[in-house]
């Protein structure tokens, strides 16, 4: 497990914020590896018995292989270089029926990199890539697309197409985030989202302009961010960034503290929040790309948040509560349990009635304990309450 860490925290890590970064005249390695399976400190006690099943096909030695799956993806898209995969055996977290047509398609895959067949290699990529996106596989291909991007960086270095290849990195990467607990375990997940975030931090938050990343408005006379937010980036380039993540990039700490004639960034991005309820996690990302996440609580076992794609129809700040039997208990009463934000969704025919909001029992983040609504922190519901603007789109996955 140690080393199944210390290979994603050097591939993605290491060699992007140190090689990327720092010495992007380095060689980079050809094979990135992803090795999942919870932490098993008994594990070369079971490889042992592995072996020693072996020669009568032990079930129980296959149940234990099959749960510490390994899977490579090297070389360059549509490569000759080898492949190495195992099929996991668990039900994928989206329960996307196609699951298992695409892991016969990177079987498939796999031998024609092994075979150095690139025509057949270079079509199945292709295939995966336009049927199959959305499945561990296609999320598998995109992660092999990042380390291609990461690569066209340090071969450009600090120039406008080089930086252009880091946002595209940041891109494919993210969707490695939410591969199936049956593909990465906790531990590869969690270093892959540390790193996300240092790129993010890098790309967004440092104060420097990146062709791709923002744009640049100067500022005039009479000015808010509201209006500009609302009005002006809409109009002028088709952004939605909502005030929070403008002040966040720009590092102004209060609406009134913005001045005429200054230059400010605009982030670009349609931005996207997703609900990964197996990690208790919300994840904020912009053009698919990840930009933060925070720790959430979730609806009960009687009362499941549900699943699916909802819209943010309502914003408000020290929100009353109606509990469905419709009574009104207002902010400030200790049975309200809706905090000091409320992000509600717009109803559908199936679901009414939820959203995101603070919570009044901080214990309860991380647990299922709300009647569906997704609960957060206090300092966490008032970042995204205020990078997000209404009309954003909730995705709540498995």
């Amino acid at each position: 497990m140690r080393t199944s860490v210390f290979l994603l925290i050097a591939v993605v890590g290491g060699y992007f914020v140190y090689h990327l970064w720092f010495s992007p005249e380095e060689a980079t390695p050809e094979d990135y590896e992803f090795v999942g399976g919870e932490e098993n400190p008994s594990a070369d006690a079971e490889a042992a018995a592995d072996q020693a099943a072996d020669a009568d096909g032990s079930s129980e030695a296959n149940r234990r292989r099959d749960k510490r799956t390994s899977i490579i993806i090297g070389g360059s898209r549509g490569g000759t270089r080898g492949s190495n995969s195992a099929r996991p055996n668990a039900i994928p977290l989206d329960d996307d029926p196609r699951e298992a047509e695409a892991w016969e398609l990177m079987d498939r895959l796999k031998d024609a990199r092994n075979a150095s067949d690139q025509a057949e290699a270079t079509k199945l990529v292709d295939r995966i890539w336009n049927e199959y996106e959305h499945t561990d596989v296609g999320r598998l291909l995109s992660f092999e697309k990042g380390n291609e991007a990461i690569n066209r960086f340090r071969a450009l270095g600090r120039t406008p197409q080089g930086y252009q290849a880091a946002q595209e990195a940041r891109k494919y990467l993210t969707p490695a985030l939410f591969l199936g607990d049956d593909v990465v375990d906790k531990g590869q997940r969690e270093a892959l989202r540390k790193r996300l975030r240092q790129m993010a931090d890098e790309m967004l938050f440092t104060g420097r302009h990146i062709d791709g990343v923002d744009q640049l408005y100067r500022t005039k006379r009479g000015d808010t961010l509201d209006v500009l937010c609302r009005k002006v980036f809409p109009q002028k380039w088709g952004i939605r960034a909502a005030p929070g993540l403008v002040m966040a990039v720009n590092r102004i700490r209060r609406p009134q503290d913005l001045r005429a004639d200054v230059n400010i960034r605009v982030p670009i991005g349609t931005p996207k929040l997703i609900v990964a309820k197996h990690e208790f996690r919300l994840y904020f990302l912009l053009d698919g790309a990840y930009v933060r996440d925070w720790p959430v609580g979730l609806g009960a076992e009687a009362s499941q948040t549900p699943l699916g794609t909802f819209k943010i129809r309502s914003k408000l700040v020290n929100p009353d509560w109606f509990p469905r039997q419709g009574v009104k208990i207002p902010f400030g009463n200790p049975r309200n349990i809706l905090g000091n934000r409320w992000m509600g969704f717009a109803d559908t025919a199936e679901f009414t009635g939820f959203g995101i909001h603070g919570t009044t029992k901080p214990q309860s983040i991380g647990k299922r304990e709300s009647s569906g609504c997704v609960r957060m922190g206090r300092n966490d519901v008032e970042e995204l309450f205020s990078w997000t603007p209404r009309g954003a789109e909730v995705e709540i996955r498995r």
